[in-house]
């Protein structure tokens, strides 16, 4: 009984140990049923409606997933033509329907690339001091002269420890600034919105989060109150590191797309797929609410508990993007899935005839269940914050460094040490977001300077009698 007893003991220290670093509010929402699509409310009917005359087929026939590249020199994405399923005879007078195509994307709104010019980047501090307040200097310190970023900060005290931190670095930071928002947890590109331009201004894309953190869920709404910009509320699920956007109407996501979308069938027609049938409706549904030519569906990383595309992929141009590329000999089962992924892409077509090219990024092995990617980076203007974990060999992280310069020499590359973010199953591409340089920033914010003139107020005048000024 002792010995059962000292066990469960250790066990409870280690976890307790362990919460420092890694905090229910900084875990990453994991691969899991959304609890919401459990109610009926939330569930999702597919009701065929009457089939116009040019779409039916004879029930004998299975439909076909919609295809993810455009024939050559259209927006259209390709149908196989549909062929007799094995043991059904085609019945003459029975039809299936089949969902007409999208007609071509418009010019807007058009989702911005990573790549492309930005007004700023943002990053949240919730949760993030003092625990990784390394990799936070390590950005403030490398996007100065290339690119504003707005620190977003809860409440009072966030304020205060962010400030003292930096007042400690004897620097000036001018290129930051301070927004206030409520949230709860750094994660900022998986709820975070997706800005679109417009033929005059910008929009927010808000898709549907995980249902356990309102705060978070919330931000992308309280973002677009605060600049100004119009906002479409998205009514799907998506974390944002899992839909990449290469600015020109083509879309990467992985396979998890149609498990964190639920749909439940009211009624199918006879000889109709269920399984087909709803994944080709998410592909649908995304490529109209995004304004999306194709939207190329790859395998997620196994023992990778994210499941997102930019663990393993980035574009670097509209027509160029770069995968992760293993060893087969550590992981020959994710050396596989990245080469298999990596042939896929470089059969996409692109809607003015040119294919899809595919650099691949050499990538150190994992360590259990926590990765290295050199693929998670962010991108500030000029500049590309490239993450790496201490246990990295210097010619992975080389090599990455070079693969960059080499495709954008115009561009800084500067490495980030993530080391402290490793049991937190993310990096820097995930803590951040992008705001495209023809998108709006708040006009109410805190320079640093009236920051430290506010924290100097606060200590002596009593943190709890100084309201936080502009902000709030």
């Amino acid at each position: 009984m002792r010995h059962v007893l000292l066990i469960f003991f250790v066990i409870v220290a280690n976890v307790l140990i362990n919460a420092d670093s890694v905090s229910q509010g900084q875990m990453r929402f994991r691969y899991r049923p959304q609890p919401q699509y459990q109610q009926p409310q939330y569930q999702r009917y597919y009701r065929p409606s009457t089939p116009p005359m040019n779409t039916r087929y004879r029930s004998g026939y299975r439909p076909t997933v919609v295809g993810v590249a455009p024939t050559p020199g259209t927006t259209q994405p390709v149908r196989a033509t549909p062929t007799p399923a094995a043991g059904s005879p085609a019945k003459k007078g029975g039809y299936a329907y089949i969902k007409e195509e999208l007609p071509p994307i418009k010019e807007f709104p058009r989702i911005a690339a990573d790549y492309e010019p930005q007004r700023a980047i943002l990053i949240s501090v919730c949760e993030l001091l003092p625990t990784h307040e390394k990799v936070f200097l390590q950005i403030l310190e490398a996007c100065e002269g290339h690119i504003e970023v707005g620190v977003l900060v809860n409440d009072k005290k966030q304020l205060i420890d962010t400030v003292r931190l930096l007042m400690k670095q004897n620097r000036e930071f001018p290129h930051v600034k301070f927004y206030h928002l409520d949230l709860d947890t750094i994660w900022l590109r998986d709820f975070g919105p997706r800005i679109a331009q417009l033929a005059s201004g910008s929009v927010s894309f808000d898709f549907l989060y995980e249902g356990t953190r309102p705060r978070d869920e919330k931000m992308p709404k309280a973002w677009s109150d605060l600049t100004g910009e119009r906002y479409h509320a998205v009514p799907w699920t998506m974390q944002g590191g899992n839909l990449l956007f290469n600015g020109k109407g083509l879309a990467l996501t992985t396979e998890r797309i149609f498990d964190d979308n639920h749909i439940r069938f009211k009624k199918l027609l006879p000889g109709t797929d269920p399984e087909v049938e709803r994944r080709e409706m998410v592909i649908r549904e995304f490529r109209k609410e995004c304004n999306l030519s194709q939207i190329v569906v790859l395998e997620p990383l196994r023992n990778e508990a994210t499941r997102h595309v930019d663990m393993f992929a980035a574009f670097v141009a509209d027509d160029h993007v770069l995968v992760s590329q293993l060893a087969r000999g550590g992981d020959p089962v994710n050396a596989a899935l990245l080469d298999r992924n990596a042939e896929k892409l470089k059969r996409v077509e692109l809607g003015d005839g040119r294919k899809l090219k595919v650099t691949r990024v050499p990538t150190p092995p994992r360590e259990g269940k926590f990765w290295s990617t050199f693929t998670n980076v962010i991108f500030a203007n000029d500049l590309i914050l490239l993450p790496a974990l201490s246990s990295d060999q210097n010619a992975y992280v080389e090599r990455a460094v070079s693969i960059y310069k080499s495709l954008l020499p115009k561009h800084e590359v500067v490495v980030i040490d993530t080391s402290s973010l490793k049991k937190l199953e993310g990096s820097v591409h995930c803590m951040s977001i992008n705001v495209p340089k023809f998108a709006s920033l708040p006009s109410r914010y805190l320079s640093l300077k009236k920051a430290i003139a506010f924290v100097k107020q606060a200590d002596a005048a009593g943190a709890k009698q100084v309201a936080i000024p502009t902000i709030k």
